[in-house]
C-alpha cells in the first residue's frame, strides 16, 4: 500500500503511484527499493518487513543513505535492489 498526505499533494508524487500500477511485480520491487534509498524521508515499513530484511541488505542500505543523502535529483536510479529474491 503506498499513499501520500491529502494536504501535501505534488505531481512527483503522483507519478510515482502510477508507475508502481503499470509494472510488473519484479519492476514494482525494484522501484520500491529505489524509493527507500534514496527517497527515505518517504519511507515506514511493518515490523515484519523489516524483520525480514536480509541484515546484510540493510547494511547495504545504510551505506547508499550515506551516499545520496542529499541527491534529491528524481530520476536518482540505484543499482541495489532491497528486494532481490524476496519471497511475495
Amino acid at each position: 500500500m503506498i499513499a501520500q498526505h491529502e494536504d501535501y499533494l505534488c505531481n512527483w508524487t503522483q507519478e510515482l503511484f502510477d508507475s508502481f500500477k503499470k509494472k510488473d511485480c519484479n519492476s514494482q520491487l525494484k522501484l520500491l527499493s529505489d524509493l527507500l534509498c534514496s527517497r527515505f524521508e518517504f519511507w515506514c515499513v511493518s515490523p515484519n518487513l523489516y524483520k525480514s530484511i536480509d541484515r546484510q541488505k540493510f547494511n547495504q542500505l545504510f551505506e547508499i543513505w550515506k551516499k545520496n543523502i542529499t541527491n534529491y535529483n528524481k530520476t536518482n536510479n540505484i543499482n541495489f535492489n532491497l528486494f532481490e529474491k524476496f519471497k511475495i
